[in-house]
């Protein structure tokens, strides 16, 4: 249950945090029914689907919060827990590349709040803020690298690396990138010492990492069946590359402070923010390090994090007809384009090495300038960057609807069945949709949307539910309780604090009666006493 009125979560409210949100109450309902979180009718209802949630890690750990305090707590705990552990991670390595204990807090601090891990957590994407596994396994590798490092080093570097890949695929790129010249040289220096080590981290994180890649598979190997669509077609394709431009990388979103976006997406309603900026403080005292090989190890994945195509100014670069091609094409060589939407977040492992890097440069600068530094590049990242600081917030969450529901359904059970929230769509407001599926986490009623809460991921196949969702005035007459109840509606809500519902309260009020009302927030019930329903 929601801790409401008043309730608020760490992160912008039409972007992404509603549903990630959701994922620790599915977990949590998920182990009491006692079946494992990988297919569920409470979306998509009423078929359901298969659905691998996008952070599993997170929701594994957020369960028992959500079960002991509910899922507004869970999340924010969740959030500043990612945010802790990424700083750690970068202390780590700061410490492992030769920082001394005094400037290796500047990494700390530098991970903490730079502007990518801001950004997401703007965007309530959990997955995204949760990269403190490859930063950890980045201080494992440069431990491991060390002359006369014990074997069993590499078994660390191995479970970070594992987890990294459960959390986002993405990531592990980024990691993998970074590695590469580390390993390569290792192994170049000692043959004989490396191999084994480096046999026995790929097995241990292989043996954390294809399971989980095998549960993805069984989700999307049929496609009517997943709740999530995952479009896999060539580059050429129409929707991947609107897909691509969507997450489009411009090479100034390292260098230019302000409100830069590669893709400014407000004209479209969508309040996402994404920088990859590395800051210019940290940047100096990385190359005052003079640690070459890692500055080539952050340089890999930064470079791959610019997509497949050049991209500048609003739109590709072309030679000619064709569009100007980037190293990260060659991953779609051994990985589906439906895995590779997102390739600014490959980036991150390198900006983490630039910030221990310049704790390692700091540490080699006269005493007085750590603070100095410090502040500077807080400053820098919060005042300066392309983040939002203060961290953004959600408006006071009210569900008080949600509450109704739960409580007529556990009076009458007769009456348990789909939730339709309407509207279906709000243009301008990216994803505030999305609280929908929020709202389940008090009702726990099926919903007949995808985890995208919008009408073109919605499942019910329901005429008169259809004409409701398009806000047809005309199709009136084609609305009756008997075409809801049949369908498995039982509850409609129509959000007026999202948009103006009164076409649809309008088209409701005749066949179902006048609503129960909480402020804007208006809930018809269909009874379904009077139908002969289908077993369920």
């Amino acid at each position: 249950m929601l801790e409401a009125p008043g309730a608020r979560l760490v992160g912008h409210p039409n972007v992404d945090v509603w549903n990630h949100a959701w994922g620790a109450w599915w977990f949590l309902e998920s182990a009491s029914r006692g079946v494992f979180p990988l297919y569920t009718r409470l979306l998509g209802a009423p078929e359901g689907g298969y659905l691998w949630y996008i952070d599993p890690l997170g929701a594994a750990f957020s369960m028992p919060l959500v079960a002991a305090f509910g899922v507004v707590v869970a999340w924010n705990v969740l959030v500043y827990a990612y945010v802790v552990l990424a700083s750690v991670g970068g202390r780590s390595l700061a410490l492992a590349l030769g920082a001394s204990a005094a400037s290796s807090w500047f990494a700390a601090l530098a991970v903490a709040i730079s502007p990518y891990l801001l950004s997401e957590v703007h965007n309530g994407i959990s997955e995204a803020v949760g990269v403190g596994w490859s930063v950890l396994s980045l201080a494992a590798l440069a431990r491991a690298t060390r002359e006369g490092a014990p074997i069993r080093e590499w078994a660390w570097v191995g479970l970070w690396g594992g987890l990294t890949a459960v959390g986002t695929v993405y990531y592990a790129i980024g990691l993998g990138l970074a590695a590469l010249p580390i390993v390569l040289l290792a192994l170049a220096r000692r043959a004989r010492a490396s191999a084994p080590g480096v046999f026995l981290g790929a097995t241990v994180a292989a043996a954390i990492a294809v399971p989980a890649f095998l549960l993805v598979r069984t989700t999307i190997v049929d496609p009517s069946q997943a709740l999530i669509g995952r479009p896999d077609a060539p580059l050429s394709n129409p929707l991947i590359l609107a897909i691509l431009r969507h997450n489009a990388v411009d090479p100034r979103s390292f260098f230019l402070p302000g409100d830069f976006q590669s893709v400014d997406l407000t004209p479209r309603g969508e309040w996402f923010l994404h920088t990859s900026y590395v800051g210019y403080v940290a940047l100096a005292l990385a190359l005052w390090s003079r640690r070459w090989i890692w500055l080539i190890a952050a340089l890999l994945p930064l470079v791959f994090s610019l997509g497949p195509f050049l991209f500048y100014d609003g739109d590709w670069v072309k030679s000619g007809a064709k569009m100007v091609g980037l190293p990260y094409r060659v991953l779609y060589v051994v990985l589906p384009t439906s895995a590779l939407g997102h390739p600014q977040r490959t980036g991150f492992p390198g900006l983490a090495v630039i910030y221990a890097m310049a704790a390692v440069g700091l540490a080699r600068a006269p005493g007085w300038l750590t603070g100095a530094a410090g502040v500077g590049m807080a400053v820098e990242f919060l005042r300066f960057s392309p983040a939002q600081w203060p961290i953004a917030r959600t408006e006071a969450f009210d569900d008080a609807a949600a509450a109704y529901i739960r409580e007529r359904v556990a009076s009458d059970p007769a009456r348990a069945g789909i939730v339709l929230d309407l509207p279906g769509d709000v243009f301008g407001s990216g994803m505030a949709t999305s609280r929908y599926l929020m709202l389940q986490t008090t009702h726990g009623q099926p919903l007949p949307y995808t985890p995208d809460v919008r009408v073109s991921g919605c499942k019910l196949g329901n005429p008169a539910a259809g004409v409701l969702l398009r806000r047809d005035s005309s199709g009136a007459s084609q609305v009756t309780e008997a075409a809801l109840a049949l369908g498995g509606v039982r509850f409609i809500v129509t959000h007026g604090d999202l948009a103006d519902t009164s076409i649809e309260e309008r088209i409701l009020e005749p066949v179902l009666g006048e609503p129960a009302r909480f402020g804007k927030v208006a809930v018809f019930a269909v009874d379904p006493a009077d139908f002969e329903l289908p077993a369920r």
